[in-house]
């Protein structure tokens, strides 16, 4: 009876171990998947800011407060923003995008989505990949996640309520995705430089607001 005793006690203890073990792997594969989402959205959130204000004036062209101007990590590529290898989706099969709006005139405001693929169904992860994605990174949430009555997934969030963003005028990628929102560093679709071509709608471009001084001694 003891010896049986003692077996169902040591198998107990070694569910127990199993479980414990169960846990701690599915807790390594998360923070794998994070660190991993995180990253790429680093990577993919600095080329798409050097690729708004490297085109600045294209975009404002283009861009209007209600229809976006969309830009694909293959373009991204094609450019030289990315490298070759770079991968357009994330761990979950999610696919970048990004969208530039003008809301007001010669203002633009960037935000890159990821699209499409499997939903991030751990709210804690999805706010841990934007948080580790520093002050651009966001997310668009379940509606009243985490009981918050006020998170709707018609807007974008930046971690910890460092911004907010509708999605009306943007591809919406629907909730358990991520976001950046990269008008948080104020990018400015005009930069203050004389354009020597037309840029339809924008003539102040063309425009010299001050005399030249060309060097000339007198």
């Amino acid at each position: 009876m003891e010896a049986i005793l003692g077996y169902l006690v040591a198998l107990m203890l070694s569910m127990l171990s199993i479980a414990g073990f169960a846990t701690w792997a599915k807790a390594g594969v998360t923070n794998v998947q994070t660190a991993a989402a995180a990253s790429q959205m680093l990577v993919f959130d600095k080329a798409a800011l050097q690729f708004v204000q490297d085109e600045a004036a294209t975009l404002a062209a283009q861009a209007t407060a209600s229809v976006p101007v969309s830009v694909t990590p293959a373009m991204l590529i094609n450019g030289g923003y990315l490298p070759a290898g770079f991968s357009a989706t994330n761990v979950f099969g999610q696919t970048w995008l990004l969208q530039v709006l003008q809301p007001t005139p010669n203002t633009l405001q960037a935000l890159v989505t990821s699209q499409g693929g499997r939903p991030i169904s751990d709210t804690r992860q999805l706010v841990q990949i934007a948080a580790q994605a520093g002050a651009q990174g966001g997310f668009v949430p379940y509606p009243g996640q985490n009981g918050d009555p006020t998170m709707v997934a018609s807007n974008a969030y930046g971690a910890y309520g460092a911004w907010q963003v509708p999605l009306a005028n943007y591809t919406n990628p629907g909730s358990g995705r991520l976001a950046s929102l990269l008008a948080f560093t104020g990018t400015q679709a005009n930069s203050g430089y004389l354009y020597r071509v037309q840029v339809p709608g924008h003539p102040e471009l063309n425009r010299m607001q001050t005399s030249l001084d060309m060097g000339a001694t007198t």
